[in-house]
């Protein structure tokens, strides 16, 4: 942590300032709003860690500063500076975060909601893909079982085909012995 940074130290003291003046009791609203957890926000004003530059800029605008605004009110504050119309303190002229980010809390919810749309018919044309595979694996299967009924009678016909052909060949060749045989004994 840099302690000894003035602009760091111009943050957390405008930082302390807002949440002591504007954020009484709810620092857990200002570091959901400034997209941070209670715990951090914590160990940042208790001087623990440093947040990043982005971390930064995201709190001043939650306090409804633009980061350079709040650098400069930090300074007046650390200063002592009198807080007048006088002093080049900036009015705050953003909207309160709150408003700003329930506004975008709708369009994120929106495009959540497009998101999860999106996603729940992807899962109902795979679902439908599904059930087109299985009906055509379940004709795959039911031609797939004709064929090989229709293979088991190609072989047995070929197997009686077969069984016919020895018979006649039997037959044909007992037929050629039974004249020769005949005709040597006699």
């Amino acid at each position: 942590m840099k302690e000894e940074d003035p602009i760091y130290l111009y943050f957390l003291t405008a930082l302390k300032h807002e949440i002591k003046t504007h954020w009484y009791r709810q620092q857990g609203t200002l570091a959901n709003e400034a997209g941070i957890s209670g715990a951090f926000l914590s160990d940042i004003i208790k001087k623990r860690t440093e947040p990043s530059f982005l971390n930064k800029k995201a709190l001043a605008y939650a306090c409804g500063y633009d980061y350079e605004e709040f650098l400069e009110y930090g300074r007046n504050l650390k200063e002592e500076k009198p807080i007048s119309k006088t002093t080049n303190l900036p009015e705050k002229k953003a909207k309160p975060i709150s408003k700003s980010v329930k506004k975008g809390a709708v369009n994120v919810g929106d495009t959540s909601n497009e998101l999860l749309q999106v996603l729940k018919d992807q899962i109902a044309e795979l679902k439908q893909e599904k059930l087109e595979l299985k009906q055509e694996l379940k004709e795959q299967r039911k031609t797939s079982d004709r064929l090989y009924e229709q293979n088991l009678e190609l072989a047995k016909q070929l197997g009686e085909a077969n069984q016919a052909l020895n018979k006649t060949k039997m037959q044909q060749a007992t037929g050629l012995e039974s004249p020769s045989k005949p005709a040597a004994s006699g």
